[in-house]
Order: structure tokens, then sequence, then C-alpha cells
């Protein structure tokens, strides 16, 4: 069976595969891979999931910047993972969410060991 080019009759792309596209740009502005992301989307979710976890939790702002950074970077990873995985299977399952998630920790450490996080 030949595989589908991901392309409708008229040349258009598929709206399955334009949510895939969406989902892994939204991971790429998230993850820590791009040198800006930090400035213009990391800092501004993390100070407003700190300030959620302090009235909601009483957690430290501090401590609640820290886990909102980290979760913006981890989700990020997460999304890209997804969204290329999503390219490579018909189908995306709990195992390989599951997966995915594993990725993207691992991936996560490794750039904290780097330094680049």
């Amino acid at each position: 069976m030949m595989k589908s080019s991901g392309r409708t009759s008229g040349g258009r792309k598929r709206p399955a595969q334009l949510i895939r596209i969406s989902i892994g740009i939204i991971g790429w502005l998230l993850s820590p891979l791009t040198p800006w992301n930090d400035a213009f989307v990391n800092v501004p979710l993390s100070l407003a999931i700190s300030k959620i976890l302090q009235v909601c939790c009483m957690i430290d702002t501090k401590i609640g910047y820290w886990i909102g950074y980290s979760f913006t970077n981890v989700l990020g990873l997460i999304l890209m993972v997804l969204a290329g995985r999503g390219f490579t299977e018909s189908k995306i399952d709990l195992k390989s969410i599951v997966q995915s998630i594993l990725i993207a920790l691992i991936m996560y450490i490794f750039l904290i060991l780097l330094g680049i996080v």
C-alpha cells in the first residue's frame, strides 16, 4: 500500500498534519533549544505559574518560579517529541506519550548537565 503524502487532492495539507506542525512549533517555542525563549516565553509564563502556585498552594514565589520554568521547558521538549512521533507514526497512543515524556525528561537532564538550561 502506498503511503499518503499528507495532502488533500487540492494540494492542501491535512488538518491532522497542521495540528502536528502547530504542536511542534509551540514545543520549539517553549523548549530550551531556542536562545531567546526565556525572555519572551518562559520567564513570563514562569512568573504567572509562580503567582498561581503562591495563591492556590501557598508555595514561595521563588520555588514556584523554578517549578514553572522547569515545567515550561520540559513541556516544550515533550511537545516536540510528540510532534516528531506524529510524523513517523500514524497513531499516537498512551505508550508513545509516556515514552515521549521519558525522552523529554532525559533530554532536559542532559541539557542541565551541559549547562544549557
